[in-house]
């Protein structure tokens, strides 16, 4: 696991000399290489690798963006998102509980 200081400390040289706008063109070309990665993936036509290598890069500048955009902002919404998907997950539990008492599948198709 990559150490947080030092990914903190790039992050803020990375922001501070390159600047906001061309870190978020960045963030741009990064989101839009991992989305090609993983349909080429998907398709058959391209190693996993691949998308390693973009999740990697998306990471590095999602950080990036989270400073330019306010950091606590994204960390509240991230919050209020997290707490959605755990409702979600839980409902989805609860659904897949009742299938299987009701003798039917995880989707709901009978066994």
């Amino acid at each position: 696991m990559i150490n947080q200081d030092r990914m903190d400390q790039l992050t803020g040289d990375t922001v501070f000399f390159f600047g906001d706008k061309a870190q978020s063109i960045k963030g741009i070309e990064e989101c839009g290489e991992l989305i090609v990665a993983l349909a080429k993936h998907l398709n058959n036509v391209g190693p996993v690798v691949n998308v390693l290598e973009e999740i990697a890069d998306v990471f590095v500048i999602v950080g990036q963006l989270r400073v330019i955009y306010g950091a606590e902002q994204v960390d509240s919404i991230m919050e209020r998102k997290v707490a959605a998907l755990e409702k979600k997950i839980a409902e989805e539990k609860e659904a897949h509980s009742q299938r299987v008492h009701d003798g039917m599948g995880a989707r709901g198709a009978f066994k």
